[in-house]
């Protein structure tokens, strides 16, 4: 949780302090929704011990938390500056919409859209691969944490592709695509 929050915070403050841009408040609430959602079955996840006892302290999580969140802060960051050169011409043309455009507005809604699907995806990873010290392929979840991991970005991508349009841009599925392999 301290890690998904570190990334948002620094993004939201990069995004003010370099571009003089805002994220909606919307988007916020909606990470912060599926990822307490996704995260709260992670109570039923048994993880193998590992061979040396572990005695975790405040000071150890808090760095792991910044630092994991810092380098998560940082591919949100590498999206929003060098998106354009690889993404679809719809999201090249929002970015230059909102790179353009007067300071202090709002990010155009097919760039926020896309910025908020790749912190959705990336705090989906970030809860199955946290939870063991190998690679999170290397132990098997427990079925709820992965169930929730999976509805939950299921609804998120699914909404974005097909059902978006009022609140948040629909995107292309090329798009969504896209956002997975860079998130990956």
């Amino acid at each position: 949780r301290i890690c998904i929050t570190v990334q948002v915070v620094f993004f939201l403050a990069a995004l003010a302090l370099f571009y003089n841009l805002r994220f909606k408040a919307l988007y916020i609430i909606l990470l912060a929704l599926f990822h307490d959602l996704q995260i709260v079955t992670i109570a039923y996840d048994k993880q193998v011990a590992s061979p040396f006892p572990e005695t975790p302290t405040v000071v150890g999580l808090l760095m792991q938390s910044y630092s994991m969140g810092i380098l998560m802060f940082v591919q949100t960051m590498g999206l929003v500056m060098f998106g354009h050169l690889f993404m679809s011409d719809t999201f090249a043309a929002s970015y230059h919409t909102t790179m353009s455009a007067g300071s202090g507005g709002e990010m155009e809604r097919y760039l926020e859209t896309a910025v908020f699907l790749q912190i959705s995806n990336s705090s989906a990873i970030l809860i199955l691969s946290a939870r063991t010290v190998g690679f999170f392929f290397s132990s098997m979840p427990a079925w709820q944490l992965l169930a929730s991991t999976i509805i939950g970005q299921a609804i998120v991508n699914v909404w974005i592709i097909f059902f978006a349009g009022r609140l948040v841009d629909r995107m292309l599925v090329s798009d969504v695509a896209m956002v997975w392999a860079y998130d990956i």
